[in-house]
């Protein structure tokens, strides 16, 4: 309220009789002003757009998928990486019993084998003895769960059997026969770069097919070499021999390294130093390892990727550790002083050349993770008949492309690896 008073008489004494008038301002109700109300927004319409919308997307993204899965992979295509077809069914018991028993071809480590008639359809007959079962059940199992594919020699099926009337039971494998191993193959034949392609390539798809996880468990072989891998009559290989392979999720740690050739084993083999924390892929690179050897072994004898007639085959390490090597010689050889062998003194310096030099160095590398993958030198491979005849012209080209993973160049020593003999030794590279 306001309290200032003004006083507006002119003559003296005139605020005596002086009276204060409150006049009590009028109550004024506030105004309001009704607000019209606001029209509600149809959720109902908005729910059925969006549940509609959602609807359609994934129809949308299934239909797409189911596209996708049923188009051939571009990589499947060209490098043969196959879904695997169902496993064949297995010779009756009384199937096995018509078994004509032939000719004797050849003693493996845990069985022999022999060629045979069934149905008259000629067989390979692997013989395991009965102390050799556990042998013979990995074996069959693994054949089993790899399905078919060309790169794997063909597995009939198996069962117990009688060789002779009145003995021990033995367990059969009954195989698809092929011509000869690959080891022995190369002693007496020499390789053009046509038939070089497609061995390689035979080996590296077989090795790829059991290293692939699609329609199958993964498997390793852990015993590659050029005496477990077979020659058919158009120039084919496939891998064979699979009574060491294992499934990696089910192998047991304390049996995972005990096992390969000595010749062909990977340097952590060699050390007691395989991965166990990623079992899977150590065994897979250690598969990698032995397949660079053989890679040599076929480019060591191949007359196109040579200026003069290729030397007499000789398995890796031959020269350096003799016809039966021990661990004490691979370790010294392989694990401490980093050796490979070498290529010829005559190799050409052609793309294909180096190519197959390269895929081989990348395969046994001294650091298992460095290690190409099986499907990787299938990939490579299939460029090896394109090259045939491109010359490289570098200003230093190599005599010998260096066989050791560092890349640096190699010069001869002496070191005594055996009691008693001094051998010549592949030189080591220089230490990282």
């Amino acid at each position: 309220m306001n309290i200032t008073k003004f006083c507006c008489c002119s003559e003296n004494m005139c605020n005596v009789n002086f009276t204060d008038a409150y006049v009590p301002a009028e109550d004024i109700p506030p105004s309001t002003t009704e607000l019209a109300p606001k029209k509600p927004l149809n959720s109902l319409f908005w729910i059925v757009a969006i549940v509609s919308f959602v609807f359609i997307m994934m129809i949308a993204l299934g239909a797409s998928y189911y596209i996708w899965k049923r188009k051939p992979k571009k990589n499947d295509v060209e490098t043969g990486h196959q879904h695997p077809l169902p496993p064949p069914a297995d010779y009756s018991l009384d199937k096995l019993k018509l078994l004509n028993v032939i000719e004797f071809i050849g003693q493996g480590r845990y069985g022999c084998v022999w060629r045979g008639l069934i149905d008259d359809q000629e067989v390979a007959v692997k013989v395991f003895a009965a102390h050799h079962r556990n042998y013979f059940l990995n074996e069959h199992e693994m054949y089993k769960l790899s399905g078919e594919n060309s790169a794997l020699l063909k597995c009939y099926g198996g069962g117990e059997y009688m060789m002779a009337p009145g003995g021990l039971t033995d367990y059969l494998l009954l195989l698809s026969l092929e011509q000869e191993c690959l080891q022995e193959y190369l002693k007496n034949h020499t390789l053009d770069l046509v038939s070089l392609s497609k061995m390689s390539l035979g080996v590296a798809k077989g090795l790829a097919h059991l290293h692939t996880d699609l329609g199958k468990p993964c498997i390793t072989h852990r015993d590659i070499n050029s005496k477990n891998i077979l020659v058919r009559a158009d120039l084919t290989c496939c891998i064979c021999d699979l009574g060491l392979a294992v499934v990696p999720r089910r192998a047991e740690n304390k049996s995972i390294s005990e096992a390969g050739t000595l010749r062909y084993m990977a340097p952590e083999v060699l050390e007691g130093a395989v991965n166990l924390r990623d079992c899977e892929s150590a065994l897979k690179q250690i598969d990698v390892y032995a397949l660079g050897l053989v890679l040599w072994e076929l480019g060591t004898r191949c007359s196109d990727m040579q200026n003069s007639e290729p030397p007499s085959y000789s398995p890796p390490f031959y020269k350096e550790a003799g016809e039966n090597p021990t661990l004490e010689q691979m370790q010294t050889l392989v694990s401490r002083h980093k050796a490979r062998p070498l290529w010829p003194p005559s190799w050409k310096d052609t793309a294909a050349a180096r190519l197959l030099c390269e895929t081989a160095e990348d395969c046994w590398d001294q650091d298992a993770e460095a290690r190409l993958t099986s499907l990787c030198v299938v990939e490579r491979l299939l460029e090896l008949p394109s090259l045939k005849g491109r010359v490289l012209h570098s200003i230093h080209p190599p005599a010998s492309p260096t066989p050791l993973i560092n890349n640096n160049h190699l010069h001869d020593h002496q070191i005594d690896i055996s009691v008693g003999t001094i051998e010549t030794l592949l030189s080591p590279s220089e230490e990282h």
